[in-house]
């Protein structure tokens, strides 16, 4: 009799559990067109004017663009550390909006980033 007792305290539990549960995490779910295109022309003006010939703003760093990504973004990672955790992360999450975050953001070069970023993601490319 006490197995069988066991056994339902067992299964009580059980569901008791399973209720208390959280969710399984989330996985990023898949960027729109918009947003990938924008973080290919975001990537590509990146690499126009903040790496391009004569610039030295960001001579410390080197950028990866990663339009294909679930979430499409531009990571700006140290020159001589590129594996460390990038500095600046640029999230492409809709057609001509983003997300920012980084200690890159913290830095002389903070409201060079925002204006441009912004300028950017309103579809003006121009460097200045």
């Amino acid at each position: 009799m006490k197995i069988f007792a066991r056994a339902g305290t067992f299964a009580g539990l059980s569901v008791l559990l399973a209720a208390c549960q959280s969710s399984a995490p989330s996985t990023p779910s898949a960027a729109s067109p918009e947003a990938h295109a924008l973080a290919r022309s975001i990537g590509e003006t990146i690499g126009r004017c903040w790496f391009g010939p004569g610039q030295t703003a960001f001579a410390g760093y080197i950028y990866s663009p990663e339009p294909n990504a679930v979430v499409p973004r531009v990571l700006i990672v140290p020159k001589e550390a590129p594996a460390e955790r990038p500095v600046l992360v640029i999230e492409a999450t809709g057609a001509s909006s983003i997300s920012t975050f980084g200690p890159l953001l913290n830095t002389a070069n903070a409201a060079r980033i925002n204006a441009d970023l912004n300028r950017w993601a309103k579809g003006n490319t121009s460097c200045d």
